[in-house]
């Protein structure tokens, strides 16, 4: 995640943790899902494929998970991401986001 992401979000109070700080850099998409799910948390990717995918075989499977956020367009700014994730935080409660995909673009 681009460090002048994280350092936007922490000003504003969000609570995020990357996989580095987690220490589960290298680890599977599930797996990372799971530790995020695990700590309360929604998870913030790029990869839109693979855990769009995640998604919906978890909640074919009737699991659940803490939230999925997908960036569809890597050339967003920081700003633009910065907003569109503030967007999200802003009318949506933890509850509301759990076992949800949403996608930034719809948040923009």
């Amino acid at each position: 995640m681009d460090r002048g992401l994280v350092a936007a979000l922490r000003r504003q109070d969000v609570d995020v943790v990357t996989v580095q700080e987690a220490n589960t850099r290298g680890r599977t998409d599930a797996s990372q899902l799971a530790f995020a799910t695990a700590a309360g948390r929604a998870l913030y990717s790029a990869n839109v494929p693979d855990f769009a995918r995640l998604h919906h075989q978890l909640l074919a499977r009737g699991e659940h998970h803490g939230g999925i956020i997908l960036l569809t367009d890597q050339s967003w700014s920081v700003g633009e991401q910065l907003r569109g994730l503030m967007a999200i935080l802003t009318a949506r409660s933890a509850e509301e986001v759990a076992d949800k995909l949403e996608f930034l673009s719809n948040w923009r």
